[in-house]
């Protein structure tokens, strides 16, 4: 009888994490669905800092307070992006991991999920506006081949 042997994703990541004893967790692509997800985390974050920086009763935002600002988001958000990067079975929270593995997993999440997208991206765009430039040319040409009649 054969044996399956699934291919793994090559973009599958594994890091070590622990405050006192190290172990290795599995660092995952995110689904379209989790990066969709998470990039509107990520956008609504961005939005608070912005909206934190404007004045508030007149007074313009200290630097502390915008850093209170960004660490309390920071906080409230971290638990989530780590559970959409991981397998729900390895159980990793932000207890087991020290603040360069956070950077190190966010580094990773970034590199995996947005890094290679946005490069891919903008080449689709590049070659979308080489096509849109023909199909305008062609729609023209055709248009001035046809009389308008009402």
């Amino acid at each position: 009888m054969a044996e399956k042997v699934g291919k793994l994703n090559p973009q599958i990541t594994k890091v070590e994490i622990g405050v006192r004893e190290l172990r290795e967790v599995t660092i995952y692509p995110l689904s379209t669905h989790d990066q969709m997800e998470m990039t509107s985390l990520l956008v609504g974050t961005i939005a608070e800092v912005v909206q934190s920086t404007k004045e508030i009763d007149g007074k313009k935002a200290t630097d502390i307070e915008i850093i209170e600002k960004v660490v309390d988001i920071i906080k409230d958000n971290l638990e989530e992006i780590i559970k959409l990067a991981t397998d729900e079975k390895e159980n990793v929270s932000t207890k087991d991991i020290t603040n360069d593995q956070a950077v190190e997993i966010a580094e990773i999440i970034y590199m995996v999920n947005y890094e290679n997208f946005s490069k891919n991206l903008k080449s689709l765009a590049g070659k979308m506006k080489g096509v849109l430039g023909v199909l305008r040319k062609q729609s023209s040409k055709l248009s001035g081949d046809f009389p308008v009649t009402e």
